[in-house]
């Protein structure tokens, strides 16, 4: 894929887990509090977390369009979507993240870089991250409420390397980063500046999809976010999402404007069944958006959740999803399980899939 989407910035900031009332000991508490190395200056000291997990599920896709086959075929089996090992230290005004992931055969270097305090609620960082453009974007993938990101959120879940300072004031929190682009090490670059808004709550909707582990009261985030990349001549996105909790009710929508140069397609996976984004054509995406809803049924335990997405392409393609969760400990042990049904003017942008994650993270 181009290299103008891979990201930067895993950023995360520390949300209550009260909701949840964890008698459990989830490990997105521990998660929680390592990636406040780069959101939450004051909260540094001196330390070591190390912690994973796996995601694995079961897919079956019928009448997909497997390009070059006789007809549409049923497709079947079993596929590995993570192995992550995620490592994260500091000292004093000093912290270092690191994470890998083996779900391909072998290790794959996901995240590596620096964070250093530059003032009070201000942080700087340097290394390879995510770009700070798109909250389902910057989400891990074990705290997501369905076994796959929307659209939009997988075409901005890549990494490359840059510079990013962040600050978090009060119910405010902004991200500038300079990364390298899509030339790479020559002399463009890819520039991104995103803002958000806590107007419910003080803490928004958190750094996970769904109910789960937000706060018990009303939580809204208002996000927008531009990046421009000086390669093509037009590279640039505008995006704008929100996130909303409240109690058992959760939602997020969101919406991003592609120039020319960088509307995404889309293509049915023959992993699992599911629409992916396959690099860049003039007849792609232009304005993708997707929104979603969930609802903790039993506190803790069981949370059902539905999803629109519209792809906004010539090939008027869009997709639904509903899905159930079964929370054994929270994000720490939990099982998924799906049904998706993409409809396109295309044939190899069609099919209906079920699938069943599983999710077990130490």
């Amino acid at each position: 894929m181009n290299k103008f989407v891979f990201g930067a910035l895993a950023l995360t900031a520390a949300s209550s887990l009260a909701y949840a009332g964890s008698e459990t000991k989830d490990w997105s508490t521990l998660d929680r509090s390592l990636e406040a190395l780069s959101q939450n200056p004051t909260g540094m000291s001196t330390g070591f977390g190390m912690h994973g997990f796996v995601r694995s599920r079961f897919a079956n896709s019928s009448d997909v369009d497997t390009s070059g086959a006789p007809g549409d075929q049923d497709l079947s089996g079993f596929s590995m979507d993570n192995a992550r090992l995620d490592l994260r230290a500091d000292q004093g005004d000093y912290g270092v993240v690191i994470q890998l992931d083996a779900a391909p055969g072998f290790a794959l270097l996901q995240d590596a870089y620096g964070t250093f305090r530059i003032t009070e609620g201000i942080m700087g960082q340097m290394g390879r991250f995510r770009t700070p453009f798109l909250w389902s974007a910057l989400i891990e993938e074990n705290h997501l409420i369905f076994l796959d990101r929307t659209f939009n959120g997988q075409f901005w879940d890549f990494r490359q390397e840059g510079f990013q300072i962040s600050g978090n004031f009060d119910q405010f929190g902004w991200w500038v980063a300079l990364q390298n682009g899509q030339d790479g090490v020559a002399d463009e670059y890819q520039w991104t500046a995103r803002a958000s808004f806590n107007a419910m709550g003080t803490s928004g909707p958190g750094w996970q999809e769904g109910a789960y582990g937000s706060d018990m009261g009303s939580n809204l985030m208002i996000g927008a976010a531009f990046t421009d990349d000086g390669f093509p001549d037009d590279g640039a996105a505008f995006a704008i999402d929100l996130g909303f909790t409240q109690g058992p009710i959760s939602a997020h929508a969101e919406l991003v404007d592609y120039d020319d140069d960088i509307q995404p397609d889309s293509a049915i996976s023959l992993t699992n069944g599911v629409l992916n984004p396959i690099g860049f054509t003039a007849n792609g995406s232009e304005t993708p958006w997707s929104a979603t809803f969930g609802y903790m049924i039993t506190e803790q335990k069981w949370e059902i959740a539905g999803r629109y997405e519209d792809l906004d392409d010539q090939d008027d393609t869009s997709a639904w999803t509903i899905g159930l969760n079964y929370y054994v400990a929270g994000h720490d042990a939990k099982w998924q399980v799906q049904f998706t049904s993409a409809d396109s003017d295309v044939n190899a942008k069609e099919a209906d899939t079920i699938a069943v994650g599983l999710t077990v993270g130490v």
